[in-house]
């Protein structure tokens, strides 16, 4: 076909082709000059560029200027857990053994980009590097999707630049450390890599960038296997080109990649099995499912799979998912050149791509949601937001490409769009969302909007009516979709900033004992955290927590404070005084101010606010503690001892002390640690005798481990003997066992009174 016949062909089918040389031209060329797509650096470029690198630059302002109000990542479980990690590797333990925290097993690569943390001592600090470190990430996307929007549409759109620096997942998500703000830069760079496949794979350096991206990607998240099938595909469709062996070799090569480093740190450090797990979750809910009805999961998958295309359309700004659609349609008509070869990769890479990421989503949801149909509308947005920002970059590269639209794509603009448009408003309409998880909702965060349900339906209908007006005018109507997009952009921004901000504030009232931690006491001061509250509720009164726990606000604390060596201590179940001996060297402890009261513990308090405590375990106010070995007791029979506790499961069954315990004269107490098994309207008894006072008889409740105490005076020195025996009938009435179960005993001296006062450090 002639070259003139050839453009004609290429402009009637609504595509903008670039200037491009032949395919001979550029195989005549050395292996070298062909570069991957990126902005050009010739003379008549360069302001663009010089553009490009403002636009950049002013939003790295803007976020900086926002972290004012953003003074900690909020997360809490994410973010910190993947800083603990980072702390964890740089110490060389990959076996994650000193990890103090429920083990949620993630890749390493995330925690080691972040881990320039560690080289800095004050908390706000150290989540400035964090975020530092997230604006470099994203300012890699913007420059990267830049250039992958002008190498298709062969434009240098101001706006281009902005609609990418404003998009709300790769904005929002820098203020969370989580490893989103990887894998999207990932994602963009597989895109990058693949538009000119042929020259990527023939190309030395840019074939072992991208098996580094293949190793790389399943290192982050467990979806990152999702460039294998990728890769496959467009090798396959390039089989011809390439040839059987290299084809073969390749493909070996990046399933290799990509599965021994996952597998070498989750098998065999970590001892976990991701994907097996993924499977094994699957088939479970798949089971559960159909023994329901065969129907079930299937109605579920098609109606969720609906649900994540639509958050996808809603994310990306609405038009880009449409636009790329009739890109799909136009791209296979065009002849044979490098242009076809860089949309069908282009097409491959994002179809892909996007369908086995929704496909992760949907087996993550199948959990959640247990594949009832009739929550297949909730949104897992964390893990279908790199779907959209996939189809997101490849739309906005199709919008920019389009010349003016035929029937089918006004069509598609006029009739079919606005539909789409409303009904995807509707099924987001009333929902109750979560807008880190689910970002790209924010924008429906608008009560107002709320009061006038019908306006979800006018504003799609005016917006589209007024660009089709307009698309004989194509180059105006996509400016007028790119400042929409902007304008959308931008509302879901400050949606999702107005959130961010308040949790961030929240977790910063928190941290206000890490802050005071690490102004007033050394490096090598070692510091205790109250184990036994870890899990519980959050102190009432303290706003947005409800669904908090103490084991989050831990694991934040003990990473704001490092390097200050912090450990877990067991606190008495009942509260009325911490077990000390479990202190061990440590000279301060964090704990909930309602939960211990310090008149009780007698430890002076080193600082406090409404919820938390630190408190002063200085030696002057620790009881002198005598444990009571159980090798000391001689038993009546022979069972009770058994792994390491008292089995009183006999009628007039005892332990006595073999010898006596020799105090000093003073103020003592008993402390008999016990639990027991039967019938709660008439519990077991434990007469315990102690020389110098009258037997006690403890009612032991059951299925409790209590601390129980025996006050105990004495005038002189003098030895003390102990006797503890079960007397009770060996059943209930209903016949159930009555046992009791000692588990410590121990002899305490009086601890001194709390006389220093409070240091305020607020």
């Amino acid at each position: 076909m002639p070259p003139k016949c050839q453009s004609r062909r290429r402009k009637a089918n609504g595509l903008s082709v670039p200037r491009m040389e032949s395919p001979e031209g550029r195989s005549a060329q050395p292996e070298s000059e062909l570069v991957l797509p990126r902005l050009d650096a010739s003379p008549s470029n360069r302001p663009y560029t010089l553009y490009v690198a403002l636009v950049i630059v002013a939003t790295i302002a803007v976020k900086f200027a926002l972290t004012r109000s953003i003074p900690y990542s909020q997360a809490l479980t994410d973010d910190y857990d993947y800083m603990y990690k980072s702390l964890c590797f740089l110490q060389g333990d990959w076996k994650l053994e000193s990890y103090g925290f429920k083990k949620i097993y993630t890749g390493p690569a995330y925690p080691l980009i972040i881990s320039p943390w560690v080289l800095f001592s004050q908390p706000r600090a150290k989540m400035l590097c964090i975020y530092a470190i997230h604006f470099l990430l994203s300012a890699a996307v913007v420059a990267i999707g830049t250039a992958i929007v002008r190498r298709f549409s062969g434009k240098r759109s101001l706006l281009v630049p902005i609609v990418l620096a404003t998009y709300a997942p790769t904005f929002l998500f820098n203020y969370y450390a989580v490893t989103e703000n990887v894998f999207f830069l990932f994602l963009i760079c597989g895109m990058w890599l693949s538009i000119d496949f042929l020259q990527t794979c023939r190309n030395r350096k840019r074939l072992m960038l991208l098996l580094a991206l293949c190793a790389m990607m399943p290192l982050v998240r467990t979806p990152g296997y999702a460039i294998i099938p990728v890769i496959w595909a467009l090798l396959w469709i390039h089989r011809k080109d390439l040839g059987g062996k290299r084809v073969t070799w390749l493909a070996v090569a990046v399933f290799a990649g990509a599965v021994i480093p996952e597998q070498f740190f989750y098998h065999f450090l970590y001892g976990a099995d991701r994907m097996g797990d993924y499977a094994s979750h699957l088939t479970q809910r798949l089971d559960d499912a159909a023994s329901v009805s065969l129907l079930r999961p299937i109605a579920f998958f098609t109606l969720s799979i609906l649900t994540h295309v639509g958050y996808a359309m809603l994310t990306t700004g609405v038009w880009m998912v449409p636009a790329f659609l009739t890109v799909v349609v136009v791209a296979r008509r065009l002849p044979d050149s490098p242009t076809r070869s860089a949309w069908r990769n282009l097409i491959w890479f994002t179809f892909t791509m996007a369908g086995v990421l929704l496909a992760f989503t949907e087996v993550h949801m199948s959990g959640r949601a247990h594949m009832n149909p009739d929550d297949a509308n909730f949104v897992i947005g964390r893990y279908a937001d790199p779907a959209s920002i996939v189809l997101g970059f490849a739309g906005l590269a199709a919008l920019l490409a389009l010349r003016k639209p035929g029937w089918k794509m006004q069509t598609l603009l006029i009739l079919i769009l606005p539909l789409a448009l409303y009904a995807t408003l509707r099924a987001f309409d009333n929902r109750v969302y979560h807008p880190m998880h689910d970002i790209g909702l924010s924008a429906l965060a608008l009560k107002k909007l709320r009061q006038y349900p019908d306006l979800y339906f006018w504003i799609p209908i005016a917006i589209v009516f007024v660009v089709g007006l307009i698309s004989r005018y194509w180059s105006i109507a996509v400016r007028v979709m790119l400042v929409l997009v902007i304008g959308f952009n931008l509302l879901t921004l400050r949606n999702g900033y107005k959130y961010t901000s308040k949790w961030s504030q929240r977790i910063a009232n928190t941290l206000k004992s890490a802050d005071w931690t690490v102004d007033h006491l050394p490096d090598t001061t070692r510091l205790a955290c109250d184990k036994n509250i870890r899990f519980t509720s959050p102190p009432p009164g303290l706003p947005g927590w409800k669904w908090r726990n103490l084991y989050n606000v831990y694991m934040a604390y003990v990473l704001m404070v490092y390097p200050r060596p912090v450990e877990y201590v067991r606190i008495s179940s009942d509260l009325d005084s911490p077990i000390e001996e479990s202190f061990g060297d440590a000279e301060y402890l964090l704990s909930v101010l309602d939960s211990a009261p310090a008149v009780n513990w007698g430890f002076p308090v080193a600082w406090h606010d409404e919820y938390y405590v630190i408190y002063h375990l200085d030696s002057e106010h620790r009881r002198n503690i005598q444990p009571v070995d159980f090798d000391a007791f001689d038993f009546s029979r022979a069972a009770m001892r058994s792994s390491d506790r008292i089995l009183m499961a006999w009628h007039n069954c005892s332990a006595t002390l073999r010898e006596p315990v020799s105090l000093k004269a003073g103020r003592y107490e008993l402390v008999i640690s016990a639990s027991a098994q039967g019938c709660t309207d008439s519990p077991p008894h434990l007469i315990v005798e102690l020389t110098g006072r009258k037997p006690v008889n403890l009612e032991i409740a059951p299925d409790e481990s209590r601390y129980y105490r025996i006050p105990l005076v004495l005038l002189e020195d003098g030895d003390v003997r102990i006797k503890l025996t079960s007397n009770e009938k060996p059943r209930c009435a209903d016949k159930t066992d009555k046992n009791i179960f000692v588990e410590s005993v121990r002899i305490e001296s009086e601890r001194k009174t709390q006389t220093t006062s409070t240091q305020d450090a607020q």
